[in-house]
């Protein structure tokens, strides 16, 4: 069984992938918590409502950085609600944040392994960065990184960079520069996977509950979209990262070396620079209609 540890921000698309993995065929070893959609109080409380909704105590939660490794803190535009998952408000359960640090749990647990610990990185990258520069040895015993984060030639909170990257730029070229095996999946693709209303209305047809969920989630999501950038559905940028997990015909991937620009305008930016980045596998296309097949059967039971 693959074994995995997923950082996050928990975010609406953040809580579509961990909902997706959730009930996927895998271990999950621990959830490390990182500031990012929001506050680190608040992102922390939303790993640990995902947790108990999913029955899933098992899963032991880790507070992470509360802030980038070297500047002040970036948080979005309110796109996820007052609480963060789309003003649903789980219950939180009985279940609280574990005393360790995230990024010390990250160092013991992967160093102790046997080299077979992928992590699902949906947030910025602080806390494996840290992580690296505490303990670099253990760390690149990573046997792969899935991240969201950049876009080639695009971004999301600025013309240049995707939100992610934006946040912490110097811990993004930090873990590139580390070796670790990373697949990047970037907004190039991500913004092609637009999820409508009558497709998320197949949600609400449903007797599931996890169905019914994400149904209520994505309200909040779907009007952000449109009253922001006119769209008529919504990206759920962490979901598509995570269904390339288990389906290797989702996204196509392609080796480039990519640079991570840290200051300036361009602050964020991913950029295809050859011999000067850093070789990372690129999500360059995506079969749209897997996709939304893939993650409608395994997430929800719809066929």
């Amino acid at each position: 069984m693959r074994r995995f540890i997923i950082d996050t921000d928990p975010g609406i698309d953040d809580a579509f992938a961990i909902g997706l993995m959730m009930q996927s065929d895998i271990e999950i070893l621990g959830i490390t918590t990182v500031s990012g959609n929001n506050g680190i109080d608040s992102v922390t409380t939303n790993a640990l409502r995902l947790v108990h909704f999913f029955k899933r105590p098992e899963i032991l939660v880790y507070e992470g950085a509360g802030k980038p490794i070297l500047r002040e803190s970036g948080t979005s535009d309110g796109c996820h609600g007052s609480d963060g998952m789309g003003n649903t408000y789980l219950p939180v359960g009985s279940r609280v944040v574990e005393e360790k640090h995230a990024v010390d749990f990250l160092i013991e647990t992967i160093g102790s392994s046997e080299g077979d610990i992928e992590i699902l990185a949906l947030g910025p990258l602080t806390n494996l960065a840290m992580a690296i520069q505490k303990a670099p040895e253990a760390i690149k015993k990573v046997k792969m990184i899935y991240s969201m984060g950049g876009g080639v030639n695009q971004g999301n909170i600025t013309p240049f960079a995707e939100f992610n990257y934006w946040v912490d730029p110097e811990a993004t070229q930090l873990v590139f520069d580390s070796g670790i095996p990373i697949r990047m999946v970037g907004l190039n693709v991500t913004e092609q996977c637009i999820i409508s209303p009558e497709e998320f209305g197949r949600l609400e047809q449903s007797e599931s509950r996890v169905a019914s969920l994400y149904y209520q989630m994505q309200k909040h999501y779907t009007t952000h979209y449109m009253r922001r950038d006119k769209i008529n559905g919504a990206i759920i940028h962490d979901l598509l990262t995570a269904a390339t997990i288990f389906d290797d015909s989702i996204v196509s991937f392609e080796t480039q070396d990519v640079w991570v620009e840290t200051d300036g305008e361009k602050r964020g930016a991913t950029l295809i620079e050859p011999g000067k980045g850093k070789s990372v596998s690129l999500g360059v296309s995506v079969d749209v209609a897997k996709y939304k097949a893939y993650v409608f059967e395994h997430m929800f039971g719809i066929k």
